[in-house]
């Protein structure tokens, strides 16, 4: 089952692996003008879910521009009603897809 393949990776590894992988993402996020994150700066507070938005482009075009290429996010509302897209990398997910990823997002706000 699942939870036997989870439990036989180890709980430790699995978060360690998403906080390495979103941590990727967000920096190479805050490195593309017009691209704010969303969320808490003290990395040991973090969880691995990565929330942005961009000034040049409305965050559910972005998200379906995402979903275009393969690449699925979430769009969700902030308390002043501001949209973000929100990244949730997993341990499946590695460096390769998360600069993959990035690449895109730089085209699209070309």
């Amino acid at each position: 089952s699942s939870i036997r393949y989870l439990l036989r990776i180890g709980m430790s590894k699995i978060i360690s692996k998403n906080l390495k992988t979103s941590s990727i993402l967000r920096n190479e996020l805050l490195k593309i003008s017009g691209i704010d994150i969303h969320g808490i700066d003290d990395e040991k507070l973090r969880n691995s879910i990565v929330s942005f938005s961009s000034s040049k482009i409305e965050s559910n075009l972005l998200k379906k521009k995402l979903e275009k290429e393969g690449i699925i996010m979430a769009e969700r509302d902030l308390l002043n009603a501001k949209k973000i897209v929100r990244a949730s990398p997993h341990f499946f997910n590695n460096e390769e897809e998360i600069m993959k990823t990035i690449r895109i997002i730089k085209n699209i706000l070309r």
